[in-house]
């Protein structure tokens, strides 16, 4: 489903990728959907889908796992472990902005 979406839509769009998750407050979930359980291996299964579908249909991809992948990342997530929190949204934001200085 993803891989036909990212096609509808076209080159005039960009796709940002997943960032990592903290598993030990996602398996399972506690706040949310009670049960569930959001694993690395989903984070990194919909990562890599979505980055092999923009490159083969040269959709512009940002990259947002590569980096959090060199530090501790869980730093930038929110409590339940699964979302950014306000600093980790910022240096999404300063690492879009400097993709999209170097693609225009």
């Amino acid at each position: 489903m993803i891989p036909q979406r990212i096609v509808a839509i076209g080159s005039n769009s960009l796709f940002g990728g997943v960032y990592p998750i903290d598993e030990s407050k996602t398996a399972p979930l506690t706040y949310w959907k009670k049960g569930y359980f959001y694993l690395m291996n989903d984070a990194t299964e919909l990562e890599n889908s979505v980055k092999d579908v923009c490159k083969s249909e040269n959709v512009p991809y940002f990259d947002i796992w590569s980096e959090w992948m060199k530090e501790d990342y869980r730093q930038w997530l929110f409590e339940d472990g699964l979302h950014a929190n306000a600093v980790g949204h910022q240096r999404i934001f300063d690492k879009l902005r400097d993709f999209l200085d170097m693609t225009n």
